[in-house]
């Protein structure tokens, strides 16, 4: 026998209504099917993301089980022409899966917690020499430390005024039909614009 973990959308109402009635209606398709039932636990009445066969709302109910394998779909079949099952999902149970979600679940509660506040007796200069024994040095922890690197002064860099300009060059285009725009570009610039007399 192979342990499984079963998600149960159960009916709101029903639930509401005769809580252990309707526990006892899953337990008996389970066992009925040769399940021994190792954890049941029930959770928060929730709203649906979307309508599920004109229910809205729906109690969440956890079960862990040992069930021969080929038992399963009469499992899943069972549920499905219960009238209280609103929506099942039986998966294998990963115990590495569990452990390893716990442990994230934990972090990010960890995390969220607010840390206790110290006393204010405390005075400021003994804060921030707790604060410092807190940073190691990066050749304790070993880290290289990042280099600093001088930001560039822009008033000593001389202008370069001088230079031609820089022209690109078409990736189609022939060396000949280069050679002929670049004169072309040279004898307009060598030609000064006529001026325009004031009327």
């Amino acid at each position: 026998m192979e342990k499984y973990e079963g998600m149960f959308l159960l009916d709101s109402s029903r639930s509401t209504k005769d809580w252990e009635k309707v526990e006892a209606h899953v337990q008996d398709i389970l066992t009925k099917n040769g399940a021994e039932i190792q954890l049941c636990e029930k959770w928060a009445e929730r709203k649906l993301a979307y309508e599920i066969g004109h229910h809205r709302r729906a109690v969440y109910l956890l079960v862990h089980f040992l069930c021969p394998g080929p038992a399963i779909g009469r499992v899943r079949r069972a549920c499905q022409l219960s009238d209280v099952i609103i929506r099942e999902l039986i998966t294998v149970y990963d115990e590495k899966a569990t452990i390893a979600v716990e442990e994230v679940e934990g972090a990010g509660r960890a995390r969220t917690a607010t840390p206790e506040k110290k006393e204010s007796t405390e005075k400021p200069e003994e804060a921030k020499e707790e604060a410092a024994e807190g940073e190691k040095p990066a050749e304790e922890t070993g880290e290289p430390e990042p280099a600093e690197e001088p930001e560039p002064e822009k008033a000593d860099e001389p202008e370069l005024a001088d230079e031609p300009d820089v022209v690109e060059e078409d990736e189609d285009e022939t060396p000949a039909e280069a050679a002929e725009e670049a004169a072309s570009e040279a004898s307009s610039a060598e030609e000064p614009e006529p001026k325009q007399e004031e009327s």
